[in-house]
Protein backbone atom coordinates (compact mmCIF):
# COMPACT_ATOMS: atom_id res chain seq x y z
CA UNK A 1 0.00 0.00 0.00
CA UNK A 2 3.32 2.29 0.94
CA UNK A 3 3.51 2.99 -3.10
CA UNK A 4 0.33 4.28 -3.66
CA UNK A 5 1.33 7.43 -1.62
CA UNK A 6 3.56 10.52 -2.66
CA UNK A 7 4.87 13.07 -1.47
CA UNK A 8 2.96 16.20 -2.15
CA UNK A 9 2.29 16.54 -5.72
CA UNK A 10 -0.60 14.33 -7.52
CA UNK A 11 -1.97 14.18 -10.32
CA UNK A 12 -5.58 12.82 -11.12
CA UNK A 13 -8.82 13.14 -13.36
CA UNK A 14 -12.28 15.27 -12.51
CA UNK A 15 -14.50 12.56 -12.14
CA UNK A 16 -18.87 13.15 -11.59
CA UNK A 17 -19.96 12.57 -7.96
CA UNK A 18 -22.50 11.29 -5.93
CA UNK A 19 -24.27 14.83 -6.16
CA UNK A 20 -24.43 14.89 -1.97
CA UNK A 21 -21.71 17.59 -1.97
CA UNK A 22 -23.98 20.90 -2.30
CA UNK A 23 -26.33 19.59 0.56
CA UNK A 24 -23.25 18.77 2.59
CA UNK A 25 -21.20 21.70 1.97
CA UNK A 26 -24.02 23.79 3.24
CA UNK A 27 -24.83 21.67 6.16
CA UNK A 28 -20.97 22.59 6.92
CA UNK A 29 -20.34 25.86 5.73
CA UNK A 30 -20.36 28.38 9.36
CA UNK A 31 -17.65 25.61 10.52
CA UNK A 32 -15.37 25.72 7.40
CA UNK A 33 -15.81 29.63 7.44
CA UNK A 34 -14.70 29.25 10.78
CA UNK A 35 -11.45 27.47 10.27
CA UNK A 36 -10.30 28.43 7.00
CA UNK A 37 -11.82 31.97 6.53
CA UNK A 38 -13.50 31.07 3.06
CA UNK A 39 -17.58 30.59 2.74
CA UNK A 40 -17.01 27.49 0.13
CA UNK A 41 -18.87 27.11 -3.33
CA UNK A 42 -21.78 24.65 -2.93
CA UNK A 43 -20.00 21.40 -4.68
CA UNK A 44 -16.78 19.64 -4.50
CA UNK A 45 -14.37 18.65 -7.63
CA UNK A 46 -14.06 14.87 -7.09
CA UNK A 47 -10.61 13.81 -8.39
CA UNK A 48 -9.51 10.44 -9.07
CA UNK A 49 -5.75 10.38 -8.00
CA UNK A 50 -2.95 8.32 -9.25
CA UNK A 51 -1.13 8.42 -5.68
CA UNK A 52 -2.60 9.56 -2.34
CA UNK A 53 -0.72 12.31 -1.53
CA UNK A 54 0.97 12.25 2.28
CA UNK A 55 -1.41 14.01 4.33
CA UNK A 56 0.61 15.69 7.13
CA UNK A 57 -1.54 15.49 10.51
CA UNK A 58 0.29 18.75 11.36
CA UNK A 59 -1.15 20.65 8.37
CA UNK A 60 -4.93 18.88 9.00
CA UNK A 61 -7.80 21.31 10.34
CA UNK A 62 -10.31 19.34 11.25
CA UNK A 63 -13.81 20.04 11.41
CA UNK A 64 -16.30 19.42 13.49
CA UNK A 65 -20.04 19.40 13.09
CA UNK A 66 -22.71 18.04 16.11
CA UNK A 67 -24.41 15.01 14.89
CA UNK A 68 -22.34 14.83 11.62
CA UNK A 69 -19.30 13.53 11.18
CA UNK A 70 -15.74 15.39 10.96
CA UNK A 71 -13.88 16.09 8.18
CA UNK A 72 -10.32 16.84 7.25
CA UNK A 73 -9.11 19.95 5.41
CA UNK A 74 -5.92 20.41 3.85
CA UNK A 75 -4.31 23.75 1.90
CA UNK A 76 -3.58 22.94 -1.41
CA UNK A 77 -3.68 24.02 -5.24
CA UNK A 78 -4.85 22.80 -8.29
CA UNK A 79 -2.81 23.22 -11.78
CA UNK A 80 -0.61 25.64 -9.89
CA UNK A 81 -3.43 27.97 -10.26
CA UNK A 82 -5.82 27.92 -7.94
CA UNK A 83 -6.16 27.95 -4.31
CA UNK A 84 -8.25 24.70 -3.15
CA UNK A 85 -8.67 22.85 0.24
CA UNK A 86 -8.59 18.76 0.38
CA UNK A 87 -11.38 17.65 1.92
CA UNK A 88 -11.19 14.55 3.86
CA UNK A 89 -14.13 12.99 5.63
CA UNK A 90 -13.24 10.59 8.52
CA UNK A 91 -16.96 8.51 7.01
CA UNK A 92 -17.28 9.08 3.26
CA UNK A 93 -18.72 6.25 0.85
CA UNK A 94 -15.83 7.47 -1.99
CA UNK A 95 -13.06 4.92 -2.44
CA UNK A 96 -9.78 5.57 -0.71
CA UNK A 97 -8.47 7.26 -4.40
CA UNK A 98 -11.21 10.12 -4.66
CA UNK A 99 -9.88 13.00 -3.15
CA UNK A 100 -12.76 15.97 -2.69
CA UNK A 101 -11.21 19.73 -3.46
CA UNK A 102 -13.27 22.53 -2.54
CA UNK A 103 -12.86 26.33 -3.27
CA UNK A 104 -14.38 29.71 -2.42
CA UNK A 105 -15.78 30.05 -5.81
CA UNK A 106 -16.62 28.00 -9.00
CA UNK A 107 -13.64 26.97 -10.84
CA UNK A 108 -13.18 26.39 -14.11
CA UNK A 109 -12.93 22.84 -14.16
CA UNK A 110 -14.36 19.86 -16.21
CA UNK A 111 -15.21 16.36 -15.95
CA UNK A 112 -12.63 14.61 -17.14
CA UNK A 113 -10.08 17.02 -17.23
CA UNK A 114 -6.62 16.29 -15.72
CA UNK A 115 -5.27 18.13 -12.77
CA UNK A 116 -2.36 18.64 -10.99
CA UNK A 117 -2.95 18.81 -7.31
CA UNK A 118 -0.18 20.03 -4.81
CA UNK A 119 -0.37 19.78 -0.78
CA UNK A 120 0.80 23.25 0.73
Amino acid sequence: MEDNFCAKVTTGLVLEGFGKAKEYIRIYQNEIKDKIGIVPFYGTINLQVQKLPFFSPDKAILVNKQNYGDILLYPAKINNQYKVWILRPLKTDHPDDIVELIAETKLPINLGDELICELE
